[in-house]
């Protein structure tokens, strides 16, 4: 069986820009064409680039064109944009986070077993939730307490197995918050293969 090739940055679909316009709510509404559409779908998705990306709304897709249009939700640190830029486009199902981690050739993915940590509990606006205690609670919440050994557990940032209690003891860890099983770590992550976006 011939070993599938890996999926690099390079190969997702390539949003060109054509066109930039004002849109609703101070947002960017950009029409382009794509140099291949496997894989894309409208709805909130990324335009990839070094950080930070740009998040937003593929609309008015034309498949025979391969034309869309990009409503770009615009932020201070939105990146200046030009008529010919292209961009990798990726599902919003995704976190833009993830790729840039798999890019960052100057940190190391180590192996790691999982501990658990102490959490904590808040509510707001009648809404119970929880979060590692050694990170603020959201704003406008009020504390319930510590929950000893309450974080118990991480998932995968690409399958979501869970790595901890209840799940596999070892994952890899690209730093606090990202977490690999060690079956993603080893055909993506050390990789830098993006195959994965195919399953979105």
């Amino acid at each position: 069986m011939t070993k599938q090739k890996p999926k690099r940055l390079a190969d997702l679909p390539c949003f060109k820009i054509a066109q930039i316009e004002a849109a609703e709510l101070g947002n960017l509404r950009l029409s382009g064409v794509f140099n291949h559409l496997s894989g894309v779908r409208e709805g909130r998705s990324w335009l990839y680039a070094p950080p930070p990306s740009i998040i937003g709304d593929l609309v008015e897709l034309v498949p025979e064109r391969k034309s869309a249009v990009f409503i770009a939700s615009f932020f201070d640190s939105t990146p200046l944009l030009e008529i010919g830029m292209t961009f990798p486009w990726i599902d919003g199902y995704w976190n833009s986070s993830l790729i840039e981690r798999i890019l960052d050739t100057n940190k190391k993915w180590i192996r790691t077993k999982f501990e658990p940590s102490n959490a904590v509990a808040f509510i707001k606006n009648d809404v119970r939730g929880w979060g590692k205690a050694t990170h603020p609670i959201p704003e406008g919440s009020k504390s319930l307490g510590i929950i000893p050994n309450g974080w118990d557990h991480e998932h995968c940032k690409i399958c979501n197995r869970g790595i901890g209690a209840k799940g596999i003891e070892f994952g890899y860890v690209g730093d606090e918050n990202f977490w690999l099983c060690p079956d993603c770590y080893e055909k993506y992550g050390a990789n830098q293969d993006f195959s994965f976006l195919d399953g979105t």
